[in-house]
């Protein structure tokens, strides 16, 4: 069984420490973990991300630049919903499928409107002349916008859809045949539609023509658009020094040295229990998702 644990840096070049409790560790995890089972998916506004080279970055996209990821989910949710919460959680559950989504996955949001939420506002993509946004890619994909006025002005550069996992989502609609990608309940420029919002007895869907805005359809279940927050590559950050651990009653204490890098903000570390030898541990050293080192 791995179990997860979090120190934060003490400041660049300086010391850092964490402390391993056995049956107190566990406890305290599956407390926390039950309250964020009891918790609402959030609505409010998405924030920023880092994410790392590779994985999940688009082709030609390098450190220091930003964009989004889109996905259209390949699992159909129940579109006589009402509640733009109910979309949200439902991108963020499907976003949660892939590993380098995972960490930042509750941040996701549905290219929904409802009766009271434009989808432009639900994703944080309104735009001024000024500030156009970021382009916006197929989650291992090609791209779709250049920005947001591009994303809504009618039409994408690539309607070659990909799902939650990078790959060609499974169907249209669940309903079988047409042209429609996804169910959106939106204008092309990503306000709701005057009467096939979501929730409404017919939900405006996206096709071929116009992605956000193409045919009315009677509600019951089909797939959405899900949309990451912004993110912004950075380099793999540099690995700790003289990570030890110390063992003690029940308990391991982790030292290490910080590195000069203003990117780290946190470290997060996990240990397992070695199958041969009930009282040996695997301890992997993580930040920003990046494995730093591993001490047995």
């Amino acid at each position: 069984m791995q179990r997860p644990g979090v120190a934060s840096t003490a400041g660049a070049a300086t010391a850092g420490a964490a402390v391993l409790r056995g049956a107190l560790l566990t406890v305290l995890c599956l407390f926390v973990a039950g309250l964020m089972a009891l918790l609402p998916a959030p609505v409010q506004a998405q924030t920023p991300q880092v994410i790392g080279p590779g994985g999940c970055v688009p082709a030609g996209v390098g450190v220091g630049e930003s964009f989004r990821l889109l996905f259209k989910t390949n699992r159909a949710t129940d579109l006589s919903r009402k509640s733009i919460g109910h979309y949200n959680r439902h991108a963020q559950k499907r976003a949660g499928n892939l590993s380098c989504l995972r960490h930042f996955n509750r941040e996701f949001r549905a290219v929904v409107s409802t009766s009271s939420v434009d989808a432009r506002d639900n994703t944080a993509t309104t735009y001024t002349n000024a500030n156009k946004g970021v382009p916006i890619y197929w989650l291992r994909g090609e791209k779709v916008a250049d920005d947001y006025a591009d994303f809504y002005d009618g039409s994408w550069n690539s309607v070659a859809a990909k799902d939650e996992h990078g790959g060609s989502p499974g169907f249209a609609d669940e309903r079988g045949g047409g042209v429609v990608f996804a169910a959106t309940g939106s204008n092309a420029d990503g306000t709701k539609h005057a009467t096939a919002y979501a929730g409404a007895s017919s939900v405006r869907w996206g096709g071929v023509t116009s992605p956000l805005s193409q045919t009315d359809r009677p509600n019951g279940r089909g797939a959405i658009y899900a949309l990451s927050p912004v993110l912004t590559v950075v380099a793999k950050p540099e690995k700790p020094t003289g990570l030890t651990a110390v063992p003690g009653n029940q308990q391991v204490t982790l030292s290490w040295n910080n590195p000069d890098d203003p990117n780290i903000y946190q470290y997060r570390f996990a240990y397992r229990q070695t199958p041969s030898d009930g009282g040996s541990y695997v301890i992997t050293f993580v930040v920003f998702r990046f494995e730093l080192a591993r001490i047995s």
